[in-house]
């Protein structure tokens, strides 16, 4: 056990965020959404400075979160969780409808919804805390269970994405680029993850300096768990 281990003992549910600008719409997995107050009732999440749906937060002044189910398949939450909306647009896939907000409430794999009028926005380092005044909610299914962090994380053997604000650097990870190479990164095509054969794959069994060429055939991306065929050489930095 590692004392790294203790972030992980933190609870999260995940969740899908969605937003809207009037003229685009995005969403993006979370697991950082959370209830801050009763009276009013006021609803706060995450997001990361670089992430596409800050500025459309920022701009359409309302968010939708969207409780999943446990049952959310990895495709589902590696397209929104680990796919950058700068690359691929990718709300058109979603069922939703418009909220009072005009934020799209979304469907998909949801037990429970939340829209939100943005009624504050707190610096808090790599993310902005988006703090919304709740305008409407409701059931979606009553049968499913929702999805929390700490399923996902066993079930599916997958870390968060380096832009979420539970990532934590694994323990002696030097920063990116600064190693000395034994044969070319490789970069998921997924989600963006570098695999740098410095660093090797530790939690994977695989040690520092041993190829990408050589990683076993059933070897798959610490991030996303997405399998080698993914994955492109890649340049550093």
């Amino acid at each position: 056990m590692s004392k790294r281990d203790a972030f992980f003992k933190m609870t999260y549910g995940l969740y899908l965020i969605s937003c809207t600008d009037g003229e685009e719409h995005n969403a993006y997995i979370a697991n950082t959404a959370f209830q801050v107050s009763s009276q009013p009732p006021r609803f706060a999440i995450s997001c990361h400075k670089e992430n596409y749906s800050s500025p459309m937060i920022e701009r359409g002044k309302a968010f939708g979160i969207s409780v999943l189910q446990q049952d959310t398949p990895l495709e589902f939450i590696q397209r929104y969780g680990y796919q950058s909306a700068h690359k691929e647009k990718k709300f058109g896939r979603l069922n939703y409808k418009r909220g009072k907000t005009g934020v799209p409430v979304v469907y998909d794999y949801s037990v429970a919804y939340f829209e939100c009028r943005l009624v504050e926005q707190v610096d808090v380092g790599t993310h902005w805390l988006f703090i919304g005044e709740l305008v409407d909610y409701g059931m979606l299914s009553r049968l499913d269970e929702p999805l929390d962090y700490a399923w996902y994380r066993r079930e599916h053997k997958a870390a968060s994405p380096s832009k979420a604000p539970t990532y934590v650097p694994e323990e002696g990870e030097a920063m990116p680029g600064s190693e000395v190479l034994q044969g070319a990164p490789y970069a998921c095509g997924v989600c963006e993850y570098v695999y740098n054969p410095a660093r090797g794959d530790v939690a994977a069994g695989v040690s520092p300096g041993t190829p990408f060429e050589d990683l076993p055939h059933d070897w798959v991306c610490p991030v996303c768990g997405a399998g080698k065929m993914v994955f492109t050489e890649t340049a550093v930095g």
